[in-house]
């Protein structure tokens, strides 16, 4: 099902103008989709395939309906930044039985950061392949990995064009308490200061390009 969120409608008298105003945009009736399974349907049992720079290990998501990403989205973690040495890591979380290591499962090497978490990568190029959880329903993975490109589709092949952007199409920024340089950031996606509430978190989102105010928002 999709997970949604609400913006509050709650105003305290005491909130400054200032304030009020940075918030207005998250205050009206508006709808903030995380993942929406409804309108990841058009073509259903198709195969994106990636790899590492290397060729050395390659892999597939089995994409369908029973099989769509769970989550979709840039961490600002310092885990994830340090794995990938990057400022904000996109990351496509499948379910687990949805991927598949086709080429190099013996070459793959593995760190584990915590008895929970780990990341995979090949020896050879360094490239990462997955990471997340040890054990669990999904897997994470990096969608600049798959062999897909949107705008390198032939223009009479939008349909193909469209799927590929809301498959990979990063929806939030999460755990931007964490961030680097938040500025850098400050557009278009809305920015958690850790997890949404469905996903354990606090459910807060910032509402300056500072990250320096947040509020709450309502399922």
């Amino acid at each position: 099902q999709s997970v949604r969120y609400h913006t509050s409608q709650r105003n305290s008298k005491k909130t400054t103008a200032r304030k009020a105003s940075k918030q207005s945009k998250y205050r009206k009736e508006t709808t903030i989709v995380i993942m929406s399974t409804e309108e990841q349907t058009t073509i259903q049992d198709q195969i994106f395939a990636g790899g590492c720079n290397c060729g050395a290990i390659r892999f597939e998501y089995k994409y369908g309906k029973d099989s769509q990403p769970v989550f979709n989205m840039f961490c600002h973690c310092q885990m994830c930044r340090r794995y990938n040495g990057a400022s904000g890591v996109h990351l496509l979380a499948v379910p687990r039985p949805a991927f598949t290591i086709t080429k190099g499962q013996e070459l793959l090497k593995t760190y584990q950061k915590s008895p929970k978490s780990h990341r995979s990568f090949c020896p050879t190029c360094g490239v990462g392949i997955t990471q997340g959880p040890v054990e669990g329903p999904f897997i994470a993975t990096y969608p600049t990995n798959y062999d897909v490109c949107a705008t390198q589709f032939p223009l009479q092949d939008k349909e193909q064009a469209a799927v590929i952007l809301q498959v990979f199409q990063p929806m939030v920024h999460t755990n931007m308490e964490n961030s680097f340089i938040p500025k850098i950031y400050s557009g278009g996606l809305v920015r958690f200061k850790d997890f949404p509430g469905a996903y354990g978190g606090s459910n807060m989102v910032y509402t300056n390009d500072d990250c320096t105010e947040c509020i709450p928002l309502e399922e």
